[in-house]
């Protein structure tokens, strides 16, 4: 496999994939299924915003590329977590726009950070209010054996001295 010079595997990388897997295979468990295709057209609608705003160097068209690219990721996994992945979708595109802003166009206002918080907060108290039926019997059929298995794991290498 080659690699190109300027784009090198990180352990990032290899962590973010390994979390992608993890919750393919959840949802697989739960039967659900991902909203991928409504997430890739958002995606690729702020993609042409990024190139832009990249290419020409105009920190205003980062704005509507991160908050599409954040929606998306928020689209996506919906179906998973219910509302309040939208919404820290969302916060999460306000948290690229201040990322971004500050790392590649020394952009120091803070102003998307107080969106991201409010919408993160009331992602929170939606996935609070949604707990019942979020923790339903499927997940504690799954958690049992996993506190087992982990119980088992901890006993069987506990060092006796």
């Amino acid at each position: 496999m080659s690699v190109h010079p300027d784009v090198q595997p990180t352990p990032r990388m290899g962590l973010l994939l390994i979390g992608l897997g993890a919750l393919l295979i959840v949802g697989q468990l739960f039967n659900v299924s991902l909203n991928l295709s409504a997430g890739m057209v958002l995606f690729t609608i702020g993609s042409v915003f990024f190139f832009f705003g990249f290419w020409q160097r105009i920190y205003g068209l980062i704005i509507p590329g991160s908050i599409l690219s954040g929606l998306s990721i928020g689209v996506i996994f919906e179906p998973l977590v219910g509302g309040p992945a939208v919404l820290w979708g969302l916060a999460l595109g306000f948290l690229g726009i201040f990322g971004l802003g500050r790392a590649l166009f020394q952009h120091e206002s803070i102003w998307p950070v107080i969106p991201a918080v409010i919408l993160f907060a009331v992602g929170m108290l939606a996935a609070l209010s949604n707990l019942p039926a979020i923790l339903g019997p499927s997940l504690f059929m799954l958690l049992g054996p996993l506190l087992l298995i982990a119980a088992g794991i901890y006993l069987g290498s506990s060092r006796r001295h």
